[in-house]
């Protein structure tokens, strides 16, 4: 190799290097951040213990349900996962069940589909209910359709499943959009619906928008949530 084509080698590998660095910086700066107040709210429950790993939050609470599986979670697209914590621990707490939150890189849960394999073998779990919210959902879709036997149960908040696990009739499965939501694409979830198992439920609340599945403001294009946040968590630990 000429010393021409290593300087140019060079050049073109540190000019990826800054524009994957660009992105990464973007990505962190557009994504939506949690609401103060509630999030340091929810870190100081006493009956909740949050931890934060490399690669997901532990939200474990006092009281734990015995034989209950625990459930992971994976966050919508470019919302930071601490969003999350605030009616996730709620949750955990009323539901006596751990669950993990996911911390994917770049905000994006989409370049972390196996991420949640570090909760399985970090916290020696064989069986786990797993769904996201919105891109998280699909990701959780993905896991489930490459890990079938791990998985008791599929959520899918304002989202769909993109791949086709229609075969998996034993597995529990809730999808649930809001009346508000403007976010979710009605084309795509309907026509999606056929990728589920027969006996998924699907659920549509009133007032319920695609924001209210975390805690990080109005999401740009959504419609306003008639529902209050007891209210949302209310629903959450019915279909969770």
């Amino acid at each position: 190799m000429t010393k021409k084509i290593i300087k140019i080698v060079g050049l073109l590998s540190i000019l990826i290097s800054v524009i994957i660095v660009a992105l990464i910086t973007y990505f962190y700066k557009t994504s939506y951040n949690p609401e103060r107040s509630l999030f340091e709210q929810i870190q100081n429950n006493s009956i909740l213990s949050i931890t934060e790993n490399f690669d997901y939050y532990s939200l474990k609470p006092q009281i734990l349900q015995p034989n209950k599986d625990s459930i992971i979670y994976y966050t919508g697209g470019l919302v930071k996962p601490e969003s999350y914590l605030y009616k996730m621990g709620q949750v955990a707490i009323r539901k006596q069940v751990n669950i993990y939150v996911i911390k994917p890189f770049a905000n994006l849960a989409i370049l972390n589909i196996n991420q949640a394999n570090k909760v399985f073998e970090n916290e020696k779990i064989n069986k786990a209910q797993i769904g996201g919210h919105s891109l998280g959902g699909v990701v959780a879709c993905r896991f489930t359709k490459n890990n079938p036997t791990r998985i008791s149960k599929l959520f899918l908040l304002g989202s769909y499943c993109d791949q086709d696990i229609s075969n998996l009739n034993n597995l529990q499965t809730v999808s649930i959009v809001g009346k508000n939501d403007k976010i979710t694409k009605l084309e795509s979830y309907n026509k999606a619906k056929i990728n589920l198992p027969s006996k998924t439920t699907f659920l549509e609340p009133e007032g319920f928008n695609h924001s209210d599945f975390g805690n990080y403001g109005l999401q740009k294009d959504d419609q306003k949530s008639d529902l209050s946040n007891d209210e949302i968590v209310k629903i959450l630990e019915e279909i969770l």
